[in-house]
């Protein structure tokens, strides 16, 4: 187990459902299993290579060459397949709490302590405890961030939490102060994906809150309904679905508001959008 795991643990109560421990423990084994293969075939080739240098038969390097790169296919495939998986228990099933119990199970077994590294698990951590509805949780994420990943990549992640949560508590001297920092970090780390994606999408927040707080409703509703869902997921739709019902019902429009409500009832999940609006 590494400090940032020890440190995330004692400030973060999370439970890991036995399901979930018994699935990871099971993954990493396999890993461990495709990974030792792979290595053993790669060092068969490069001996095979040696001996036939020195003219001593090497019938076997063609298909252990080939074993090592059936091997290493299964290895990339196999985590491929669990890391998709896993995400979508908050992006597709919109349940936080599994996804936190995933990565419970997943973070002691990081042996690798690299700032780019736990900035993006600091982050996931924090944005899953956030749409779990443990505000106050996530914001013990911010120490950690501060402490292992003092970096302009750390920091930019950081920015976006904060961003998302003061966004939630209409805090507007957050929102542009983290907005006008962002700026600054995105010229030092290009941000790509998902990073990106976010990255827009935050710099509209401070534009929002001033909508919502002059009574602008009716823009503000407008401004959601052409945001579309850039980041293709349930998740982000329902969120979007959230803050149109919320427009809608500002608005007075009890019919466009059911609507919406409808989304979120259906699709939330366990995300404390769904229960905000039960």
């Amino acid at each position: 187990m590494t400090q940032q795991y020890l440190d995330l643990e004692k400030n973060v109560p999370v439970h890991v459902f036995p399901k979930a421990q018994k699935e990871v423990d099971r993954y990493w084994k396999w890993c461990h299993i495709w990974k030792g293969i792979t290595l053993v075939a790669l060092v068969s080739v490069i001996l095979a290579n040696v001996m036939g240098l020195v003219g001593i038969t090497s019938a076997l390097m063609v298909p252990t060459y080939f074993l090592a790169l059936a091997s290493m296919a299964i290895y990339i495939g196999y985590r491929v397949k669990y890391s998709k998986k896993w995400k979508n228990f908050l992006l597709k099933e919109c349940n936080p709490g599994k996804e936190l119990s995933v990565l419970w199970a997943l973070l002691p077994k990081t042996s690798c302590v690299k700032s780019n590294l736990w900035s993006r698990h600091f982050y996931n951590v924090g944005i899953t405890l956030f749409y779990a509805g443990r505000r106050e949780d996530a914001e013990k994420i911010f120490p950690l961030f501060v402490k292992y990943c003092p970096d302009a990549s750390g920091e930019f992640k950081y920015e976006l939490l904060r961003m998302t949560i003061a966004f939630e508590q209409n805090n507007e001297q957050q929102l542009q102060r983290s907005c006008d920092r962002l700026r600054q970090l995105e010229m030092m780390v290009k941000p790509k994906g998902k990073f990106w994606t976010l990255y827009q999408d935050r710099l509209r927040y401070p534009m929002l809150i001033q909508l919502e707080k002059s009574g602008q409703y009716e823009e503000l509703y407008h401004i959601w309904q052409q945001t579309g869902n850039r980041q293709h997921s349930r998740l982000a739709e329902v969120v979007r679905q959230f803050h149109l019902y919320r427009a809608a019902e500002a608005m007075g429009n009890a019919e466009l508001a059911e609507q919406h409500k409808r989304y979120v009832l259906t699709y939330g999940g366990t995300l404390w959008y769904r229960t905000y609006v039960e």
